[in-house]
Protein backbone atom coordinates (compact mmCIF):
# COMPACT_ATOMS: atom_id res chain seq x y z
CA UNK A 1 0.00 0.00 0.00
CA UNK A 2 2.74 2.44 0.97
CA UNK A 3 4.70 1.60 -2.16
CA UNK A 4 1.64 2.23 -4.33
CA UNK A 5 1.14 5.63 -2.69
CA UNK A 6 4.76 6.55 -3.37
CA UNK A 7 4.37 5.49 -7.01
CA UNK A 8 1.20 7.53 -7.31
CA UNK A 9 2.89 10.57 -5.76
CA UNK A 10 5.75 10.31 -8.21
CA UNK A 11 3.35 9.90 -11.11
CA UNK A 12 1.25 12.90 -10.10
CA UNK A 13 4.26 15.19 -9.68
CA UNK A 14 6.07 13.86 -12.73
CA UNK A 15 5.34 14.39 -16.39
CA UNK A 16 2.50 12.89 -18.45
CA UNK A 17 4.69 10.00 -19.59
CA UNK A 18 5.17 8.83 -15.99
CA UNK A 19 1.44 9.15 -15.26
CA UNK A 20 0.63 6.93 -18.22
CA UNK A 21 3.27 4.41 -17.17
CA UNK A 22 1.89 4.24 -13.62
CA UNK A 23 -1.67 3.75 -14.86
CA UNK A 24 -0.45 0.97 -17.16
CA UNK A 25 1.35 -0.76 -14.29
CA UNK A 26 -1.67 -0.44 -12.01
CA UNK A 27 -4.12 -1.88 -14.53
CA UNK A 28 -1.70 -4.70 -15.35
CA UNK A 29 -1.35 -5.50 -11.63
CA UNK A 30 -5.13 -5.58 -11.18
CA UNK A 31 -5.57 -7.83 -14.21
CA UNK A 32 -2.90 -10.22 -12.96
CA UNK A 33 -4.57 -10.47 -9.56
CA UNK A 34 -7.98 -10.76 -11.22
CA UNK A 35 -9.44 -8.20 -8.83
CA UNK A 36 -10.70 -4.67 -8.90
CA UNK A 37 -9.99 -2.00 -6.28
CA UNK A 38 -12.95 -2.96 -4.10
CA UNK A 39 -11.78 -6.54 -3.56
CA UNK A 40 -8.24 -5.40 -2.76
CA UNK A 41 -9.59 -3.70 0.37
CA UNK A 42 -9.58 -5.90 3.50
CA UNK A 43 -12.95 -6.98 4.85
CA UNK A 44 -14.54 -5.18 7.80
CA UNK A 45 -13.55 -7.90 10.32
CA UNK A 46 -9.89 -7.46 9.42
CA UNK A 47 -10.16 -3.68 9.80
CA UNK A 48 -11.83 -3.91 13.21
CA UNK A 49 -9.12 -6.22 14.57
CA UNK A 50 -6.44 -3.76 13.44
CA UNK A 51 -8.16 -0.79 15.08
CA UNK A 52 -8.81 -2.75 18.28
CA UNK A 53 -5.23 -3.94 18.65
CA UNK A 54 -3.63 -0.53 18.05
CA UNK A 55 -6.21 1.68 19.76
CA UNK A 56 -6.45 3.08 23.28
CA UNK A 57 -9.07 1.74 25.70
CA UNK A 58 -11.58 4.55 25.04
CA UNK A 59 -11.30 3.98 21.30
CA UNK A 60 -11.66 0.23 21.78
CA UNK A 61 -14.96 0.74 23.55
CA UNK A 62 -16.35 2.86 20.72
CA UNK A 63 -15.11 0.32 18.15
CA UNK A 64 -16.85 -2.47 20.07
CA UNK A 65 -20.07 -0.47 20.08
CA UNK A 66 -19.81 0.04 16.33
CA UNK A 67 -19.37 -3.71 15.74
CA UNK A 68 -22.44 -4.64 17.82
Amino acid sequence: MLRMKKEMGRALHGNEEKKKEWKRKRSRREQRMGTDKKTLMPDSDHLSTITLSTATSSTERSADEQIM
